[in-house]
């Protein structure tokens, strides 16, 4: 995916109801690193925020092809974090939650 996709995929949580309920229950400010050189950083809403705005309450690293893998369903929360393909910065089950809303998005044009 192109760095625009990407942008547009994490955004996304905030316009489809199963993901925006879920990520907004979590409570949480998220910076997303994605491939170490793009951030996006969702607010408490989950809108995608500028990052001078919002001080994240967790920071998740990950690649744009697992972002893309877990919103396609190829991909599990479960196997990212056992497999080492994500790092996070915070609590776990909160990260957890979180990916979990990116998870549950449907792929675009579905």
């Amino acid at each position: 995916m192109q760095v625009e996709q990407i942008r547009r995929t994490i955004g996304r949580v905030s316009e489809e109801s199963a993901a925006a309920d879920a990520y907004i229950a979590v409570g949480v400010v998220t910076r997303f690193v994605i491939d170490n050189s793009l951030e996006v950083v969702l607010g408490r809403d989950g809108t995608v925020q500028t990052t001078e705005k919002s001080t994240p309450d967790l920071t998740i690293r990950l690649s744009s092809r697992d972002v893309t893998a877990l919103v396609e369903g190829d991909l599990s929360v479960t196997r990212m974090i056992t497999s080492g393909r994500v790092t996070a910065k915070g609590p776990i089950f909160q990260t957890i939650a979180v990916l979990r809303s990116l998870g549950s998005l449907k792929p675009e044009g579905k």
